[in-house]
């Protein structure tokens, strides 16, 4: 049984998905950057929050932050 809040799908473009990709497996690039891309990544996959934060390594609110902001980005820019 899911509890909570739904989450807002986040769907990838196939370009975005690239460009995600390529950043998560950069070592040139800021750590935050790297971070929020796997972020973005692991939620485009439809994976919790939680699952996200034990996988990323971060708070299940830091997820929750980057997930909105992406989304509402995406929608600013549609």
């Amino acid at each position: 049984m899911v509890r909570g809040r739904p989450l807002a799908p986040l769907i990838l473009a196939d370009e975005q998905r690239d460009q995600l990709a390529s950043i998560s497996k950069s070592a040139s690039m800021p750590h935050g950057l790297v971070q929020r891309a796997r972020i973005v990544l692991a939620c485009a996959e439809g994976l919790s929050n939680k699952a996200v934060s034990e996988r990323v390594g971060v708070t299940q609110m830091t997820v929750g932050k980057w997930r909105c902001r992406f989304i509402e980005s995406f929608l600013q820019n549609f």
